[in-house]
């Protein structure tokens, strides 16, 4: 298991004084590879700690039936939370994907990004 998600315009939530207050940021990309045990966000503001990595925590169900990963520093200073769950359906087509992450650090949300894939877009397996 190896994919990369990266999310375009995601929600900085941290402290006002590192650009937070709930504005869109450039780019957010996680990179989880190991066979699914680590990720490493490539992309992103400075304090996420770009280019650190992280292990694997936990993994599994979200309470709507789409899968959960967990990653976190050493220090327990950085968690990521990638979800991956099926989306609302349009039309009665193809059930569409909602990729989410969120990222913690010290236990407060900082960054809140969504992605919504259509129907035969590529989506990563975990």
């Amino acid at each position: 298991m190896a994919f990369q998600l990266a999310f375009k315009d995601p929600n900085w939530l941290g402290p006002e004084n590192a650009g937070g207050g709930n504005k869109p940021f450039g780019a957010l990309t996680i990179a989880v590879g190991n066979g699914g045990q680590s990720a490493t966000i490539t992309e992103g503001p400075g304090l996420l700690g770009v280019g650190k990595p992280l292990r694997r925590k936990e993994g599994g169900q979200t309470n709507d039936g789409g899968e959960r990963l967990v990653f976190a520093d050493d220090a327990g200073d950085r968690e990521v939370v990638l979800c991956k769950r099926p989306a609302a359906r349009k039309n009665n087509s193809e059930p569409e994907v909602e990729y989410s992450a969120d990222v913690y650090l010290r236990g407060s949300k900082v960054v809140a990004a969504r992605q919504q894939l259509g129907p035969g877009a590529p989506t990563a397996t975990w």
